[in-house]
């Protein structure tokens, strides 16, 4: 499950009330909840890592809000970004960015409260074709695949297309756990737990 649960709470004879575990129905439901929320919410880390064109990216490192990353991003060649978001103490959502000369891959990491991943939701940006390929994972509690979808939009207008022939294909990273993403050190460093 990917809704963060609440703390067990008396009910009304007195006794300890538990949350039901979610299904996995109610787990892609909350993940979407998750996005939605964060598309405003401002990111508990923000993340982003040097990347000389040619060359080999730097280490990740933190910064103290969205808005100086995107000031770095703009003064330096800080284009690898990450945003993290956390619930009680807990990795439920992680954005990474990697731009590369013809394309930028945006991909939505969803984790339940034990640090698995819930659902990945990717668009690959494809500038030379004006084109989005559009992902979606969904993984059950052991990190196997229950679902993937795929759509191809238009880059523009974001309405659905057939895919352009000389498409490049690019893969989005799968992790399996919020514990294996690449900055998590930093994250725990935070006190956050993947």
């Amino acid at each position: 499950m990917c809704a963060q649960t609440g703390d067990a709470s008396a009910g009304a004879s007195g006794a300890a009330s538990q949350t039901k575990p979610a299904t996995e129905k109610e787990s892609a439901k909350s993940c979407g909840d998750i996005f939605a929320r964060d598309k405003t919410a401002a990111p508990d880390y923000s993340i982003g890592r040097y990347d000389p064109t040619g060359g080999t990216p730097g280490p990740w490192q933190t910064f103290k809000s969205a808005a100086d990353l995107a000031t770095a991003a703009n003064n330096a060649i800080f284009e690898d970004q990450a945003w993290v978001w956390e619930s009680n103490g807990t990795v439920v959502h992680a954005r990474i960015t990697l731009p590369a000369e013809s394309w930028t891959t945006v991909a939505d990491y969803c984790f339940r409260p034990d640090g698995t991943t819930a659902e990945i939701v990717s668009d690959v940006e494809n500038f030379a074709v004006n084109e989005i390929d559009h992902h979606e994972w969904d993984f059950d509690n052991r990190a196997r695949i229950r679902d993937i979808r795929q759509q191809f939009l238009d880059l523009d207008t974001r309405k659905p297309r057939k895919p352009e022939r000389d498409l490049t294909e690019v893969d989005t990273t799968i992790y399996f756990k919020a514990a294996d993403l690449p900055f998590r050190a930093l994250v725990q460093t935070g006190g956050a737990q993947p």
